[in-house]
């Protein structure tokens, strides 16, 4: 389950969305670490109850961090690109297409919602912290790396790092 944990953590938190150029890389991960903690920890009290409530609240918070629509773009490759769209001559084809990925970006959010927030959930709040937060001498990149402690049985520590870059636009992505 350990595994689990941190793959889901990988996954979720290497999609961030795009952040202002202000918010220090580190802070953004801090941040959503902290929010999904909070909701994994109130979870323990009522989950067995009404876990949709706490799949609902797993989601308000990943969405404020997690580009799902990017995400499931990715997932579905050449099939939702831009470059694709762009290129469709027929109109109804192109707004069954955009449908297509709207529907499977939905449930593919829901999946990873329900499968993630079952991970979060068996994980049960051991320590994370941030180890090492470093900035290009440019500014236009970061890496962060995140700590990870498995207690108490033995105290194993797994990194998870995460890459910041500067976007067209100024803001950076994570």
């Amino acid at each position: 389950m350990r595994t689990l944990f941190y793959a889901v953590l990988l996954v979720i938190m290497s999609s961030f969305k795009t952040v202002s150029a202000n918010v220090a890389p580190e802070q953004v991960i801090t941040t959503a670490t902290d929010e999904v903690m909070v909701v994994i920890t109130e979870a323990k009290t009522y989950y067995e109850k009404d876990p949709d409530r706490y799949f609902t609240n797993i989601a308000s918070v990943l969405d404020k961090f997690v580009d799902f629509d990017d995400f499931s773009k990715a997932v579905m490759g050449g099939f939702a690109s831009d470059q694709r769209l762009k290129s469709m001559k027929n109109e109804a084809d192109k707004a069954r297409t955009l449908e297509q990925i709207e529907r499977f970006s939905a449930v593919f959010k829901a999946g990873l919602v329900q499968t993630y927030g079952k991970g979060f959930l068996a994980f049960g709040g051991e320590k994370v912290e941030i180890s090492d937060s470093r900035l290009s001498p440019d500014g236009n990149d970061a890496q962060v790396l995140q700590l990870v402690y498995v207690l108490p049985r033995s105290p194993t520590r797994s990194g998870i790092r995460y890459a910041k870059i500067q976007t067209e636009t100024g803001n950076y992505a994570m």
